[in-house]
């Protein structure tokens, strides 16, 4: 009744193959039917931010498409003066970060605004937004967080104004505006 050890451990070889030979035969009779998964895409957020210098020294003459914006700044921040530096933007999914270099800080191209789309419910969009500058310390660069907030921006609706680190002899302030399909 023992049974010879080689002839089952051939049949114990053989039902093993016959396991995998069935699965192999089914996954190609069932190849055609089977459709690719496709995963959707995150959301695509369009970011504008606008970078001022607000200072209280001598007004440079203003963009004529910027005097309404710089009527509001006044009203909420107390320089007289605003300079527009710079007004980059682009696109980014959600859960992704956006960057632009901002003027300013110790080490060149140290001081980064960034952006990241966290969540879409109806039009609001909620925004991570962060101004990090790199520091050298002990010989080593080092990234400090100048600013970070949670913002809350309705897609295409008003933008959010950010006051933001020292620069020259005032403060950059950053307005923020985001749009989302």
């Amino acid at each position: 009744m023992g049974g010879d050890p080689l002839t089952t451990q051939r049949l114990h070889i053989a039902s093993g193959w016959r396991g995998r030979g069935l699965v192999i035969v089914l996954v190609l009779v069932l190849l055609p039917f089977l459709r690719p998964i496709q995963l959707a895409a995150a959301p695509t957020v369009t970011l504008q931010a606008q970078i001022f210098l607000a200072s209280n020294r001598p007004e440079v003459a203003p963009d004529p498409r910027l005097t309404g914006l710089i009527a509001q700044l006044r009203k909420a921040i107390p320089y007289s003066s605003f300079q527009l530096l710079s007004a980059p933007g682009g696109r980014t999914e959600v859960g992704k970060v956006w960057r632009t270099e901002l003027p300013g800080g110790e080490v060149q191209r140290g001081r980064v605004l960034e952006l990241t789309p966290m969540a879409i419910d109806r039009a609001a969009i909620q925004i991570q937004a962060r101004v990090v500058q790199a520091k050298i310390v002990q010989g080593k660069s080092v990234s400090e967080r100048l600013v970070d907030t949670t913002l809350k921006l309705q897609s295409g609706g008003l933008p959010v104004v950010i006051g933001g680190p020292a620069y020259q002899n005032g403060v950059l302030v950053i307005v923020i505006s985001a749009s989302a399909p």
